[in-house]
Parts: C-alpha cells; structure tokens; sequence
C-alpha cells in the first residue's frame, strides 16, 4: 500500500497503534501501544488495524457506524497531536489508515471497544508533546489476542503486533511480556503501564516521567526521564546531546530547536513554517512551489530541504540504488524515481532500496510490495481483501 511514503508518517502511525514502546520499529500500519506499549516513534501509535466486525445482526449499521465514528476520532485526535508536536503532514497521517476504519480499529481479535475509545478520545487529544514524542500512549490502544504464528494484516489482531502487515498478509510476532526494570526490545514488550527507556532499554513506569515547565531542563534519557508540560518541547542545542530546555514551538522570525524525537533529526518550527539555512522557522514554500532559487524542480530530481542549507534539487536513486527516507547521521534523504518506491529491510533505519512494485497477479514478499493492492498469503498481489490474511 503506501507504508513508506515518509518516515515521518510511518512513525505517526505507529503512535496510533501503541504497538512501539515494546522494542518495535515503528510502523505505517501502526500499533503502539502495542502490547502495552506506545506507538512512540513513535516507534508510535500506528493505528493497529483489524478485520471486519462481521454482521452484528439488527442494528449492524449503526453499530458499525459508530465504530467506524470512533476508529475516525481516534486517529485524527492522535495525527492532530503528531503534526503539532512533530511536525508531520496531518493529511498525510489521517489518510493513510481512515479507509481500513472501522476494521483497523475493531477486528473480531482485537481488545479495543468503542466505548474505550470513545472514553479515551480526551486523553488522545490532549496528550503532551512529550508523550507523543515518547509514545506514552493512554492504555486503551490495545492490541488483540493473536497468538504468534497465526495469519494477521493489522497490528490490533495479535497480542504483540503484526510485523510486516497493514499492506501485505504476514503472522502475528512471537515475543514475550517483561516485567518493570526488565530489558525490553523487539521480542520482550513493555507492560501498558510502561514503556521502554531510550538510555536503559528497560520497561520504565510511564508514572515515572516528569513533565517540567517552561524554561526548565529536560533529558529523555535522565534517571528518571524529564519532558515538558503540555505543548512545550525539550529543545537541544544540538543532535549530539539528550539533554535541552523545555521551549515553546518556534513561531515564524524565531530561531529552529532540535528536539528529542527520537526517529525526526531535523529541526523543529510551528505548523506551516520551515527552517530555512539560517536556521530561522520562515513560512513554508507549497509543495509544488520552486525549490531554494533555482524554481521547481524536474521530474528525475526531488527539492532536498537539507538542515542548515539551501533547498536544492536532488537526482532521485534508480531503481535497485538505495534510498533514505529522511536526513540520519548517515546521510541526507534520497528519494527514488516516480512510480518506485524506497522499501527498507527490517532493522534499516531509514534506509532502504528503490523498488518497483508489484502489479497484480505479480510475486510479492516482504522486499517487493505491491502497487495499491495486497500481498497475500500465497505470495501474489491480489485486490484489497482482508479475508485473505485472515485465520
């Protein structure tokens, strides 16, 4: 489907999950919180998906109505949050997963009910920068009760995420549930209550975060973690550090900050501006406006907005070259050519190999997607049908 349009909104999602807290990377096709974790970046809250609710008998479509209604809520309420506090495409966020509600939500596997969510749509929107940044997701972002193993598509269907799913048929991921003080990573998940320290690797109290105010120090990675109330942002005076000063988000003429977000290097201005090469936040060129002085750019090159330099026009990679989803410390973002798209292999990070996609009735796997269609169980890209990956 379209999981690796940016790496800002595969973290997104992930917060709308809550698979990520646990150890997982952070996913388009979201869950979090995941097995009581947060979909924190968010490794985030990816919104876990799910299968169809299933004909409820009289009153199925107001029933499914009002799943759907709060499935909708609840991933505007956290994508609203994470272009606020991250800077990510609110548009692009919503519209990756809304069209899977209400089944990405509420599956017959999944814990999730629409009263909780529907209770849990305050703490959603009113979650602090901090949080997001964290993946301190509320506890109601659930995942399901899918054993390892068993066939899956979304995140909610399993009990400790779906790895690879969301666009492709794959199994629910075998891990295990560790306990406060315990190492948590990719197979040992944190309890809903906790999270996993970015600085220890353990499963940490979500209680035990500070949330100082304004113009007090911050440090993600301090004994215990220090964020900052409500909108402020723990700004850095560098990436090479985790400690910083809890700031408000720069407005327009001010100066960029770098925050502690762990999966977005590039600095920080408020909704609609950018930081320019002087590291000032300046209202944002259109997306289909020039680039630096040199107009727009053509169609074999992308606009780099590389921090602390000019936008250039950047040769976009060919097909099998690799690719980089944003600017990391090992080297700025490199998009490929229209129409292929930059497919990472588990534990990359943000870099991966230009790939073109499959069409349908094409072989498919975990390294070659498919192009606005599903990769099912037997391997072949097949039209959107959730009951093919279903047990």
């Amino acid at each position: 489907m379209r999981r690796l349009m940016t790496v800002t909104v595969t973290v997104m999602i992930a917060a709308l999950a809550g698979c990520g807290s646990g150890g997982q990377k952070a996913r388009a096709d979201g869950g979090t919180d995941g097995p009581g974790n947060v979909d924190s970046a968010i490794d985030p809250d990816a919104p876990a998906s799910f299968d169809a609710l299933g004909d409820a008998g009289p009153g199925a479509d107001t029933a499914t109505g009002a799943a759907a209604a709060a499935c909708h809520a609840a991933i505007e309420a956290q994508c609203r949050r994470q272009a606020f506090c991250r800077g990510l495409d609110m548009a692009a966020c919503v519209g990756l997963v809304t069209d899977r509600c209400p089944d990405y939500y509420f599956n017959p596997r999944s814990l999730r009910t629409v009263a909780d969510i529907e209770a849990c749509l305050t703490a959603l929107g009113g979650s602090t920068c901090t949080d997001i940044v964290m993946g301190l997701t509320p506890p109601c972002l659930r995942n399901g009760t899918g054993a390892a193993g068993t066939p899956c598509l979304y995140n909610t269907e399993c009990e400790f995420g779906c790895p690879d799913g969301l666009d492709e048929c794959s199994t629910c991921r075998a891990a295990a549930w560790a306990a406060t003080g315990a190492p948590c990573d990719s197979t040992h998940f944190c309890a809903t209550t906790d999270y996993c320290h970015v600085a220890t690797r353990t499963c940490t109290s979500k209680a035990s975060v500070v949330h100082a105010a304004r113009d007090q120090p911050c440090d993600f990675a301090a004994q215990p973690p220090v964020g900052c109330q409500g909108d402020l942002v723990c700004a850095r005076p560098s990436t090479a550090g985790t400690a910083g000063t809890c700031r408000p988000i720069p407005g327009l003429g001010e100066p960029c900050v770098m925050t502690g977000d762990p999966t977005n290097s590039r600095p920080l201005c408020g909704p609609g501006l950018a930081c320019d090469a002087q590291m000032q936040c300046q209202t944002a060129p259109p997306p289909s406006g020039g680039c630096g002085d040199g107009g727009a750019c053509d169609n074999a090159s992308f606009c780099r907005h590389a921090s602390g330099t000019d936008a250039t026009c950047a040769p976009r990679a060919a097909e099998g070259q690799p690719c980089r989803l944003t600017d990391t410390s090992e080297g700025l973002e490199l998009q490929c050519a229209t129409s292929i798209r930059c497919v990472s292999a588990p534990d990359a990070g943000f870099n991966g190999t230009c790939t073109r996609t499959g069409a349908l009735g094409d072989s498919c796997d975990t390294s070659r997607p498919c192009d606005n269609g599903l990769c099912s169980a037997a391997g072949r890209c097949t039209t959107w049908d959730p009951a093919v990956c279903q047990p």
